[in-house]
């Protein structure tokens, strides 16, 4: 609904180009109910837009915490702690613990559980009771691993971070806001010079500071191209590789 208001605002003003009109529009992302492979990589995946997909036809999983809790307590899973720290945020520093899946959602429900998130838990190896249940869009041409996933607790924040993949996110229960950069000068996302654990590259910005903060902190990160939208459950985004996103 909101760019849709602010389109009808820009009709009151004088008459511009098309080109003149996207320039100005505010940073949106393209929805779909259903969208044809062909479309998807011609307007998407070759162009490096990521697009937002609404209950697609292709992913139907009915999963819950609470259902993968019970059906499979005692799955050995790694999880981070200590994720409400500025070492984590920044993408700096954080550990990894071992437990069972059903002692970690128990967990959330604790005031330990604010700090600890279960992070890409490749299903076909932790989870194999799993696999045959999940079908993967039509969008998705080739798989190079995964398909992953992933549990976190209230108010969790992820380090801003650049993918080597390209990927899709799906949300299926809860709501997960999603921040994103197009790809550009590397220097201007302010990479980590070691960084930590895991294969993507972190971002020293912190994107829970304000945006003032940020600016004057980081004079050369690219704030004003950010695209940002909330997911809830059933919403489906693409990421081409070399985003930053948290």
């Amino acid at each position: 609904p909101q760019p849709q208001v602010q389109a009808q605002a820009h009709t009151q003003a004088q008459p511009q180009s098309k080109a003149q009109a996207q320039a100005q529009a505010p940073n949106t992302i393209q929805r779909y109910g259903e969208i044809s492979a062909e479309q998807f990589k011609k307007k998407h995946l070759e162009a490096g837009v990521p697009c937002l997909l609404h209950k697609p036809a292709s992913f139907g999983l009915g999963w819950t915490i609470d259902s993968l809790a019970k059906r499979l307590p005692s799955a050995q899973i790694l999880v981070r702690i200590r994720t409400d720290t500025p070492l984590y945020r920044n993408g700096t520093k954080y550990a990894i613990e071992r437990t069972t899946l059903g002692a970690y959602c128990q967990r959330l429900h604790t005031k330990k559980g604010l700090s600890s998130y279960m992070a890409a838990q490749n299903i076909p190896r932790v989870f194999p009771q799993l696999e045959g249940e999940v079908s993967l869009p039509s969008i998705v041409a080739k798989k190079h691993n995964g398909p992953y996933l992933w549990i976190a607790p209230k108010g969790h924040y992820e380090f801003m971070h650049m993918d080597p993949d390209d990927n899709v996110l799906v949300v299926l229960e809860g709501c997960k806001r999603v921040r994103m950069l197009p790809p550009g000068p590397l220097q201007h996302r302010y990479p980590n010079p070691l960084g930590s654990k895991g294969k993507t590259i972190q971002s020293q910005v912190d994107l829970s500071l304000s945006r003032e903060e940020i600016v004057a902190k980081y004079p050369l990160f690219p704030y004003q191209h950010m695209l940002d939208v909330v997911l809830k459950p059933g919403d489906m985004v693409t990421k081409t590789s070399l985003h930053n996103s948290c």
